[in-house]
Formats: C-alpha cells, sequence, structure tokens
C-alpha cells in the first residue's frame, strides 16, 4: 500500500517580537495527506488554519483557532459526493496549568459523502486535565 504525507507548522507573528521561544502569537498550518484507494475510504487529505495564542489581553494561555479540511472520497465506496469539507473554529480557555476547557463549532459540508444527510452544524466541548 502507498501513502504519504506532509505536515508543515509555522509561527506568523510572536507579541515579544524576538523572542523565539514566547508562545504567544499567531500561527498556521498546513496538511496534505495521500492514500491508496485499496487501503482507505478516504485517499486525499488537505487542511489548512490559524491559531492565536494569547489574543485576549491578560489571557496569555488560551488559543483561539480556525482551520478548514478537505478530504476525497474513494470510488471504490458508495459514496453520493466524491469529497467532505469542514471548517471549525475553536477557543481553548486554559483554566490553570493543568485544567482546559474548549468549545469547538464545525460546519460539515457533504458529511461522510453525502447522500441523504444534509449539511451538518455541530459543537462540541472538550475538557482537558494533565494529572
Amino acid at each position: 500500500a502507498d501513502g504519504a504525507y506532509l505536515t508543515v507548522d509555522q509561527m506568523l507573528w510572536r507579541e515579544c517580537g524576538g523572542a523565539q521561544d514566547d508562545p504567544q502569537g499567531i500561527g498556521a498550518f498546513f496538511q496534505y495527506g495521500w492514500v491508496d484507494e485499496d487501503v482507505s475510504e478516504v485517499t486525499e487529505h488537505l487542511g489548512a488554519g490559524f491559531s492565536w495564542t494569547g489574543m485576549i489581553p491578560e489571557r496569555d494561555d488560551d488559543i483561539a483557532g480556525l482551520g478548514a479540511s478537505w478530504v476525497r472520497l474513494s470510488d471504490q465506496a458508495e459514496f453520493v459526493e466524491s469529497h467532505e469539507t469542514v471548517i471549525e473554529w475553536f477557543y481553548k480557555i486554559q483554566l490553570t496549568p493543568w485544567l482546559s476547557f474548549k468549545p469547538d463549532v464545525q460546519y460539515i459540508v457533504n458529511p461522510s459523502g453525502g447522500g441523504e444527510v444534509d449539511d451538518v452544524l455541530a459543537g462540541t466541548i472538550r475538557v482537558d486535565m494533565i494529572f
């Protein structure tokens, strides 16, 4: 089976200018993946987005993010549509060094390859605890 992937993650702007270890600022990411359709029903993935750490003053560890993801679906499976697209927004609230709360909203076009399912707006809440 053949497949390949590429991930690029780059800080675009830092709040404290030249401080390379400063996590506050705006970053971007890009992802691409490909796999043989004999192996997976998802044959290509393309993702990109931005995140902003410390966007709100006095909330230096919070992270806001916006991203999009597109996948091509295998011709061998019986999908109505050949692709699925997701647009996602989240805001991670760092409550303590060991606890965060992250609401997330996603708009999904052609969920599971379309068919009888309309586009979907989904929301989640994630709680992370480090022990």
